[in-house]
């Protein structure tokens, strides 16, 4: 009788010789140095041929792994090269080993016996020693499989819902941000930490958070976001700097004096409502340092009390009060002159006015 081999490489050509009278034989078959499945036809004269497989399978020899690094947040995809690898046939079984355990990994055939193809969902961090097994024997990855974490990635820098603050304000800004690859972001502004939260690092995160500022005396605020990775990794978005603005020109305090021939009253009135206070009556040449309340808004306004008088002798009537701030707020025959309006700050200087 003749075996013919669909694949000699895999399993040679035969001949062999069955006795008279007998069911079986006992016959050699050689396989080759390739692996995978053989198709035996056996004929024998004045008999219909039968077919029948069988596999060859030798050790799986891993020569490389491609790639052979990934990141936490990604599925692998891998493809192991090497010999006798497995075919659709022998279904070879792939298990990634790591610090947590062990993982199986789905595997396809891209090309028999040579090229097979890994893939598994996002892993821990860690080394990972691959086995793949074939027909029962097991061999193992040349290199380890590294998994490691992202570098954390700011996707939108740091942004607020204004661009100025006024000083002497306690506004309340808005602060949003973006990040990916991020376990933890930090916000400070200055050195003050305004918030600190923890995401899925496998997630993008949109987020933000409205902080209160304490009263604002100073250049404006400044904001700096840091987003880190689960190793500690950071990367940060800023400075954020919100210049403050003035509702008026700032001033310590008015040097006030009477450069007038006569006796004038001066007032320092209020810019945020309609009050105020009676500084006094000042001679020819007398003059005064008022100094400014911090972060309040102030004017220095001066009248006649001679023309007051006059007013009152003229229209008794309608008396006025040349001491009273809301007669230096009227307008009239009295008034005289007034500084504008000055936000009171620290080391901001003296403004000059004369009455």
């Amino acid at each position: 009788m003749s075996v013919t081999s669909s694949h000699p490489n895999r399993i040679a050509n035969a001949t062999f010789t069955v006795d008279e009278g007998s069911a079986s034989a006992t016959i050699d078959l050689f396989s080759g140095m390739q692996c995978g499945r053989a198709g035996l036809t056996f004929q024998a004269p004045g008999h219909a041929p039968t077919e029948t497989f069988f596999l060859v399978a030798a050790a799986p020899h891993i020569t490389a792994i491609s790639p052979n690094s990934g990141t936490t947040c990604n599925g692998i995809n891998l493809v192991l090269t090497g010999d006798c690898l497995g075919d659709s046939d022998t279904n070879p079984q792939a298990t990634l080993m790591g610090p947590d355990g062990e993982y199986h990994a789905t595997t396809t055939i891209r090309t028999p016996q040579t090229e097979v193809v890994l893939t598994h969902g996002p892993l821990p961090a860690g080394i990972y020693d691959i086995a793949l097994s074939n027909c029962g024997r097991i061999d193992y990855g040349p290199v380890p499989l590294t998994i490691m974490h992202s570098p954390p990635i700011i996707a939108k820098p740091l942004t607020a819902n204004v661009t100025s603050v006024l000083l002497c304000s306690t506004p309340a800004i808005t602060l949003t941000w973006q990040v990916r690859a991020a376990s933890m972001i930090r916000l400070f502004r200055g050195n003050v930490l305004v918030t600190e939260r923890n995401y899925d690092p496998c997630q993008q995160v949109t987020d933000s958070v409205t902080d209160t500022v304490p009263l604002i005396t100073a250049a404006g605020v400044s904001y700096t976001l840091g987003a880190f990775n689960p190793l500690g990794d950071v990367v940060t978005s800023g400075p954020l700097n919100i210049p403050a603005g003035s509702p008026a020109p700032s001033a310590t305090s008015f040097f006030i004096i009477n450069n007038s021939t006569e006796a004038v009253n001066a007032f320092l009135i209020n810019g945020e409502d309609l009050g105020g206070a009676f500084l006094g009556t000042f001679a020819v040449g007398q003059s005064t340092v008022v100094t400014l309340p911090v972060c309040l808004i102030r004017g220095i306004a001066s009248l006649s009390p001679r023309l007051v008088a006059e007013h009152n002798q003229n229209f008794p009537n309608r008396q006025v009060d040349a001491k009273a701030v809301a007669t230096v707020r009227t307008s009239g025959t009295w008034s005289r002159n007034f500084s504008g309006y000055r936000l009171g700050q620290a080391s901001s200087g003296t403004q000059g006015f004369s009455i």
